[in-house]
């Protein structure tokens, strides 16, 4: 605070800093230490969705909006980056990246004119992502399926046991096992695309509530 505020000012220690303070600097100097309180923990208010944001966390945007307009800024830009990945518009989501693009370039801040070229050279892997809601979410969870197949087996001296073991586990193929009932590939696809749908109507819902400003759903509904 001393550096950016009293740069003029040779200060060896706070007590003796304080004491070199006129009336008004230590006016100043006050009222930042009461912002910097103010400002505490506010990146877990920036980093969350609306509709998992607390009151407190609320009003520091509020402060945030008021005294850090780079901040703010910064903040806006990535919850429009967001909503515009959530779309299911290809077309209309061209439109609106395109826009994103312009505005954080003109922007001024640096990481998000970077990060606006970047999006630009990738503008049309980004799109089909949007066109076909297709993700890296599934690839990741078999990459994590088969690490924890590793760690139950404790390894495997033969490649060939950790491939069955995979094909098993996250394949669709069915092996039928005498007197249990056991799901044909048909029905877990069913399954699967069943909690697809609700997963994709409960987050539907969840953006509507924050736009709405009403109460997020609870997380224990059952799955119809």
């Amino acid at each position: 605070l001393y550096a950016k505020y009293m740069p003029d000012l040779e200060i060896k220690n706070l007590e003796s800093g304080v004491s070199l303070l006129s009336p008004e600097q230590k006016e100043t100097l006050a009222k930042l230490k009461a912002l910097s309180k103010e400002l505490k923990n506010a990146r877990y208010a920036v980093g969350k969705n609306p509709e998992n944001r607390t009151a407190s966390q609320e009003e520091k945007l509020r402060v945030i909006e008021a005294n850090s307009p780079e901040l703010h800024a910064a903040y806006r830009l990535k919850e429009e980056q967001e909503a515009i990945l959530h779309l299911r518009d290809a077309e209309g989501a061209a439109d609106e990246l395109d826009r994103w693009i312009e505005r954080a370039r003109n922007s001024g801040l640096e990481p998000f004119v970077k990060l606006a070229d970047k999006i630009a050279r990738h503008r049309e892997n980004i799109l089909n992502s949007i066109k076909y809601q297709a993700n890296s979410s599934q690839s990741e969870s078999c990459n994590a399926l088969i690490k924890s197949l590793i760690r139950i087996g404790k390894g495997f001296r033969n490649l060939a046991n950790l491939t069955a073991l995979i094909l098993l586990k996250c394949s669709q193929i069915v092996i039928p096992l005498a007197n249990r009932f056991q799901l044909t590939a048909e029905q877990r696809l069913e399954r699967v695309n069943r909690a697809r749908e609700y997963r994709l109507r409960r987050e539907a819902q969840r953006r509507r509530d924050a736009q709405d400003g009403a109460e997020p759903p609870g997380n224990a509904a059952a799955c119809p």
